[in-house]
């Protein structure tokens, strides 16, 4: 088999070109996927980034060939000031992070809506596993969970402005 690799940022995709794997720069807000050619399609972390995430969805839907799986992977806030013991502080920082996204075109609540959009565009055997990550605020390992929200914080800001500077769009392509 093949593997098609879009972004619109392939720096980090590019060395994993080889003979399966072809990586192309592509922005899937602008240009859609060719209908009917893909067997797999894996889009992790882009619909709920995108104002237009509908259409992308049903280009999506549509890039699929007959028989095709449609494999999305997108967040839900629902739980994400859901930790304890409760935080001032924490809940104000992710209400500040999920506002500065929510400024930018995210939908933090996408994911809940997700499996009516996939039926909605005309996708069948709908299924939405769904997980909650624990967020430690005190006791052992809270510290070391501070710091790497921290870190990752900061990479997940430093990521979302180049979001914001150009709708950074992620699909994982298979046919």
């Amino acid at each position: 088999g093949q593997v098609l690799a879009i972004d619109t940022d392939t720096r980090f995709l590019d060395p994993l070109a080889d003979m399966t794997i072809t990586v192309a720069c592509q922005d899937v807000t602008v240009t859609p996927l060719p209908p009917g050619q893909f067997d797999l399609i894996h889009a992790r972390l882009l619909l709920e980034h995108l104002p237009q995430r509908d259409t992308v969805l049903a280009s999506l839907a549509d890039g699929l060939a007959p028989g095709g799986w449609l494999l999305v992977e997108d967040l839900d806030w629902a739980t994400a000031e859901v930790i304890d013991p409760p935080s001032p502080l924490y809940n104000r920082v992710t209400g500040a992070c999920r506002e500065f996204m929510r400024s930018r075109g995210y939908d933090p609540e996408y994911a809940r809506r997700l499996p009516r959009s996939l039926t909605a565009a005309g996708l069948t055997d709908v299924g939405a596993p769904a997980g909650a990550v624990p967020q430690p605020a005190e006791g052992p390992g809270a510290a070391e969970a501070g710091r790497r929200r921290a870190r990752d914080g900061r990479a997940r800001i430093s990521h979302q402005r180049r979001r914001a500077a150009g709708f950074f769009c992620r699909a994982f392509l298979c046919c």
